[in-house]
């Protein structure tokens, strides 16, 4: 689904971040080669998005926008 998006949206993986609060989208953006932020506002805890290897975990929007900035 992301490389669908990232191709219909002309952007490449480099170019991309992905947010996420589960573990399936840790996973589904590092298998598009797309950095991913878990934020824990969710249904993963900070433990299971670490241990997913989320390249960022955030507990807020507001932290998100710390990190694109």
């Amino acid at each position: 689904m992301m490389v669908e998006a990232m191709k219909q949206l002309g952007c490449k993986p480099k170019e991309t971040i992905a947010i996420g609060d589960m573990v399936t989208d840790v996973q589904a953006a590092h298998a598009a080669n797309i950095i991913c932020v878990g934020i824990t506002h969710g249904f993963a805890t900070k433990a299971e998005l670490q241990d997913a290897g989320a390249d960022y975990i955030v507990d807020s929007l507001a932290e998100f926008a710390e990190i694109v900035v």
